[in-house]
C-alpha cells in the first residue's frame, strides 16, 4: 500500500492500522485521503492532539460505536476521532478527557455543522478538511510568556 491508500477495515478491527490517521472503507480517492491526512498532521501540530478519521458503515448505535473506536486508539484520552458513515448520514466527533478540555461541545457542534454543509454537496474530503482544521484552531492555545518574579508590574 502506498501512503495515500485508504486503509481497509479488517473484519474484527476497524482500526486495522492505528498509526494511519484515516481508516475505513469510504469513497475517498487517494488524492483526497492525502489531503485529509495533511490536515490531520496540521491539526496535531497546532492543537498538540492526535486526530483520526474513520469513514465507513457505523453500527445502529453510532455513538456507542464511535466511542468503542475511540477507545481503540493508541492514546484515547488525548485523541479526537471523527466517524463518518456517508451512506447512513452519520457524523460523530469523540474527544478524550484531555482533548475535551480544549474542544467542548460548542466547538465540536460548530465543526460538525461545517462538515455537514460540505457533505450535503457530496464533498466528503472538503468537509473533513474544513472541520478538522476548525477543531485544531479551536484547540490551539497560544504559548504564555511569563515575566520573572523580579520584574515590577507596569
Amino acid at each position: 500500500m502506498s501512503a495515500g491508500d485508504l486503509v481497509p477495515a479488517a473484519a474484527g478491527d476497524p482500526l486495522a492500522d492505528p498509526f494511519r490517521p484515516v481508516h475505513g472503507t469510504g469513497p475517498l480517492t487517494p488524492f483526497e485521503i492525502g489531503r485529509v491526512e495533511r490536515v490531520i498532521r496540521y491539526a496535531r501540530e497546532v492543537a498538540g492532539l492526535p486526530f483520526a478519521v474513520f469513514i465507513g458503515p457505523a453500527e445502529p448505535d453510532s455513538r456507542a460505536y464511535a466511542l468503542r473506536l475511540h477507545g481503540a486508539l493508541p492514546d484515547p484520552d488525548r485523541s479526537v476521532l471523527v466517524v463518518v458513515d456517508p451512506a447512513a448520514r452519520v457524523l460523530e466527533i469523540v474527544t478524550g478527557g484531555i482533548a475535551a478540555r480544549s474542544l467542548g461541545d460548542p466547538e465540536c457542534r460548530l465543526a460538525a455543522a461545517t462538515m455537514q454543509s460540505s457533505f450535503v454537496v457530496h464533498d466528503l474530503a472538503g468537509g473533513l478538511t474544513a472541520g478538522i482544521q476548525q477543531l485544531a484552531n479551536a484547540a490551539y492555545h497560544a504559548p504564555t510568556l511569563h515575566l520573572s518574579d523580579t520584574h515590577e508590574p507596569y
